[in-house]
């Protein structure tokens, strides 16, 4: 994972981060910066630039062959400093992951109207003829699907790195939908969000509203899924018993019927 990158497309969706960031960033670039270092190459330019005089050539040789001959190890103590700045980033990423996705949510709901919209009109496989065909509304919300969907794929990229930080590394289309009517509706959502062409753009032609969840506001929506269907099966399986009851009464005394 690259946390820079994903810490960059965060801020630029949003999301505000303190110094505990801006610090393990900055020994980020710092361990790059000394792992691409090439010594002999830095010494040569400095002369070039008139920076190596009488007075400093000996220490600057010097300090610049020593490097030269440590590089491997320059290299390794490069990398476990940057592992360790990662791992400070991955942890306060973890820990804020709830108020990441709330602080992403006006981006994603602003990109989704337009993808609501288009899901209204049609399907993600449309032709050219096809939305011609639909008529001038259907051709209006395809104008600007294009980057709305790429704004919706970029944060689900960063949702879905966020949790991985958290430990919830399996996403689930529960992250992205306001609701279900109940599981077979929900079983709707997964093929859609899985099967072929753009997963927002299918959802919304499905019927579904595109909403950025924290994962309890998905575990709701799955919990709420299936009260409904649990609540259905129990009262058809009450009346099933009741009908079984109504048999065996007419059969076991027939002459009150």
């Amino acid at each position: 994972m690259n946390y820079t990158r994903l810490i960059t497309d965060l801020k630029r969706f949003g999301v505000k981060t303190d110094e505990t960031v801006t610090e393990a960033l900055a020994v980020i670039h710092a361990a790059r910066d000394t792992r691409n270092a090439q010594p002999i190459e830095d010494l040569r330019a400095a002369y070039s630039n008139g920076d190596i005089t009488s007075a400093n050539a000996a220490d600057r040789i010097i300090s610049a062959a020593t490097l030269a001959a440590g590089s491997e190890r320059v290299h390794l103590a490069a990398a476990a400093v940057e592992d360790g700045a990662n791992t400070t980033l991955r942890r306060w990423l973890g820990a804020r992951e709830e108020q990441i996705v709330k602080a992403l949510r006006p981006a994603f709901d602003a990109a989704a109207a337009g993808v609501q919209l288009a899901g209204r009109h049609f399907a993600p496989d449309v032709t050219a003829t096809q939305l011609i065909a639909a008529g001038s509304a259907a051709v209006a919300a395809n104008e600007g699907l294009e980057a709305a969907l790429s704004t919706l794929a970029r944060i689900r990229s960063c949702r879905v790195q966020v949790a991985d930080c958290a430990g919830h590394p399996e996403q689930d289309v529960t992250w992205y939908i306001e609701g279900a009517h109940d599981l077979e509706h929900l079983d709707v959502a997964r093929r859609a969000y899985t099967g072929a062409g753009d997963a927002f753009h299918a959802l919304a032609h499905a019927g579904f509203t595109l909403r950025l969840n924290t994962v309890q506001e998905a575990v709701k929506v799955s919990h709420g899924a299936r009260g409904v269907s649990d609540a259905r099966e129990a009262q058809e399986r009450q009346t099933r018993i009741a009908e079984a009851r109504e048999r065996n009464a007419f059969w076991l005394n027939p002459t009150s019927a």
